[in-house]
């Protein structure tokens, strides 16, 4: 497990091959991600060999894959990594006052630097593929490949999102989280904005609800996805092979978000696994076994 500890101080170092001033204002005025106060992710380490970098959801962060990381553990040195906006949730702390995307950016780099990972295959779920597509842009040469399951990256859809009603309720959700006491009807939207409410179901009903309210206070961090103001056209220069994942039943701002990202991407793939938001979790061996297929497929002959 890795925590950073804060440091106020403002000062030049090296972070992810770039230098960078340890200064939040800064990297929101270059748009790019600079380590405002010496974060470090925590992570959960399994198994041994190539290192995978699993980045999850909003919500549940690294305890919502289910059975991925065990399953890719038998073959790799598996790095599930925990968001800043989830740890401070389940701690019931607020978040840094310049917390931002970037934020959890820097907190990645510092994270594997720390863990002397020089280069990785990702592997990011929802919130934590906003995380790992950010870093890819920035980091090119740290990513083998790239796998992102439904980033809601809001701002490679025309107007941000806001024209597309799905996408607009959620950001309008999300925005409104930031600094409120989270309470189950909070949680019961925002599943229901991912789909689960389809053909009156009810989130409620579903096994993993107490799971879900119990880490309601990891929705405080999710305004900052809709705040990112990034460049869709920096995507057409990642060179960096891509598997771009969607459930079969997910809502539609996400089959948007993920044909903009076959779109731009040069070199992405697509894949439709059985499920919802989370198909990966639905299904973790087949999604393991399209992801190995996936890496065969990347592998020089």
């Amino acid at each position: 497990m890795i925590v950073g500890m804060p440091s106020r101080q403002v000062a030049w170092r090296f972070v992810c091959g770039a230098l960078f001033l340890t200064v939040a204002t800064l990297a929101r005025g270059q748009n790019r991600s600079a380590p405002t106060a010496s974060l470090q992710l925590q992570a959960h380490v399994l198994g041994s060999g190539e290192p995978i970098v699993l980045m999850g959801g909003g919500l549940l962060g690294a305890d919502g894959w289910g059975g991925v990381p065990s399953l890719l553990a038998k073959t790799h040195r598996v790095i599930n990594m925990q968001s800043l906006a989830v740890q401070y949730g389940l701690e019931n702390r607020p978040l840094p006052l310049d917390y931002s995307l970037h934020t959890e950016v820097a907190a990645l780099c510092a994270s594997l630097d720390s863990m002397h990972v020089e280069a990785a295959d990702f592997v990011g779920m929802s919130h934590g593929g906003v995380t790992a597509l950010i870093f890819a842009l920035e980091n090119p040469h740290r990513v083998r490949t790239l796998a992102l399951i439904e980033p809601p990256a809001f701002w490679l859809l025309p107007n941000h999102g806001y024209d597309d009603p799905g996408a607009r309720e959620m950001q309008e959700l999300l925005n409104s989280l930031r600094d409120v006491q989270t309470t189950e009807e909070y949680v019961e939207r925002f599943r229901c904005l991912l789909g689960d409410c389809t053909g009156g179901r009810s989130p409620r009903d579903e096994p993993q609800w107490s799971l879900w309210v119990t880490y309601r206070n990891s929705l405080r961090g999710l305004h900052t996805i809709s705040e990112y103001k990034g460049d869709p056209a920096s995507l057409r220069k990642l060179m960096v092979r891509t598997l771009v994942v969607n459930g079969a039943d997910t809502v539609a701002f996400h089959r948007a978000i993920n044909s903009v990202l076959i779109q731009l991407l040069p070199r992405a793939e697509a894949l439709e696994l059985a499920g919802g938001h989370n198909s990966p979790a639905s299904d973790p061996d087949h999604f393991v076994a399209e992801w190995q297929r996936f890496q065969q497929r990347t592998m020089p002959h």
